[in-house]
């Protein structure tokens, strides 16, 4: 496994209520010229979100333990998120539903953000369990591959955290939740 002494040196320390010391397109910038090109090609599926299983995406991650095993809890995490929502509106969930391990932390911290009427914190409670997760996954890892996918994770959350805006979010909150309401309304009086 190669190592980045050079590079990984070069980078802030990430804090997760800290600043964004570059974006992710400028992180996958700069590790072009040092990452070789296999190496370049886990950084650039190190995304918040996983790839759907069985895809080459989702095979190529796991030559990272970290991705890999990242990607299972999100899955997991999202499993659980679609199961509750569909307990909630009474829907069929298994057309959400993505193929994945059972990965209890991933659905503890799905119960604990499904919990949360607030969305703001809701989402900031997701972001803070998904840095944790990615914070346990990478002990040890210095000056790896490992560290780097970790870092770019890390600066996606920032990055992510740093688009919340409390008014844009309750105006979209409002407007949405009136929208679902007035279709609830609708679908009620065609079915009397």
């Amino acid at each position: 496994m190669a190592a980045y002494y050079y590079f990984a040196s070069t980078l802030t320390t990430l804090f997760f209520d800290g600043a964004l010391p570059l974006s992710h397109a400028d992180f996958l910038e700069n590790a072009r010229r040092f990452v070789s090109k296999q190496d370049m090609e886990l950084l650039d599926l190190a995304k918040l979100r996983a790839p759907e299983p069985h895809t080459a995406e989702a095979r190529k991650a796991e030559n990272s333990l970290l991705l890999g095993s990242y990607f299972r809890w999100e899955r997991a995490l999202r499993n659980e998120l679609a199961r509750l929502r569909a307990v909630r509106l009474k829907k069929q969930v298994e057309e959400y539903f993505r193929e994945s391990e059972p990965e209890w932390n991933g659905q503890r911290v799905a119960g604990t953000v499904f919990a949360l009427e607030n969305p703001l914190e809701a989402e900031l409670l997701l972001e803070k369990e998904r840095w944790q997760c990615i914070s346990m996954l990478e002990v040890n890892q210095f000056f790896t591959i490992e560290f780097l996918v970790a870092y770019a994770l890390k600066l996606q959350i920032i990055e992510r955290i740093k688009h919340f805006k409390k008014e844009l979010g309750e105006t979209n909150f409002n407007s949405l939740y009136q929208e679902v309401f007035h279709i609830a309304e609708e679908t009620t009086v065609l079915e009397k």
